[in-house]
């Protein structure tokens, strides 16, 4: 099994991957990535060098990822080559998207805050006079460990935000929600369809980045 980055997952990954007899190799972005100092056949290269790529997968069963930060269209590119990736390409393009996120849950009728897509300041103020301030916005990738994330008091300050985006890329746009609780359920798929859930449990963020797990959730067991 291919990981392609080596950060804290990846490293992880490699006790309980042992215990199972799977060997594992990891394409790092650097030679100080955590997950090199246990993972010995470790190559450092850019993802977007198929050449790379090829090198390093070559005799492997299976691509996988330690983040969601490869491009959709370069993992399409490794499957037209020939390569098993898990997640592929089309489960990528959405789950490494929040806008498309969004709109593929609405279309498989999954209930979804309010949310709608601005470009520019005015599109958010609307958005803030529809629903009310502050709003949450969030770049739509790229975003994680309390990046990408940003509180908007008023339409004034979606300016900068706006501004530090590529041209014409959206930011996702949500009210303040009250939570009463977060949960996080981790459902693994075999290629032929097969299904396990894992019981859910339950996060806790401190300025956007998950400080603890707990299990079980402690939740009533309807919505566990």
């Amino acid at each position: 099994m291919v990981l392609v980055g080596a950060g804290q997952l990846a490293r992880m990954t490699a006790a309980p991957a042992a215990a199972l007899d799977i060997e594992l190799r990891v394409l790092a972005a650097t030679a100080s990535d955590c997950a090199t100092a246990v993972i010995p056949r470790s190559v450092v290269g850019d993802w977007d060098d198929d050449a790379v790529v090829a090198d390093v997968a070559d005799g492997a069963d299976v691509i996988t990822f330690d983040h969601e930060l490869v491009d959709a269209a370069i993992v399409a590119r490794w499957e037209s080559a020939g390569h098993a990736v898990h997640p592929g390409s089309g489960t990528l393009a959405i789950a490494a998207d929040k806008a498309a996120q969004r709109t593929a849950m609405v279309e498989a009728g999954i209930p979804v805050p309010d949310h709608g897509l601005a470009r520019t300041v005015e599109e958010v103020a609307a958005f803030g006079e529809r629903f009310g301030w502050p709003l949450v916005v969030k770049a739509p990738r790229g975003g994680y460990d309390g990046r990408g994330v940003w509180w908007l008091a008023d339409p004034e300050e979606a300016a900068p935000v706006l501004a530090g985006l590529p041209d014409d890329v959206p930011l996702v746009v949500e009210p303040v929600l009250d939570l009463d609780a977060e949960l996080a359920v981790q459902v693994a798929c075999t290629p032929d369809g097969r299904r396990v859930t894992y019981p859910a449990v339950r996060t806790y963020q401190r300025d956007g980045i998950c400080h603890a797990v707990v299990a079980p959730s402690g939740l009533p067991a309807e919505v566990d």
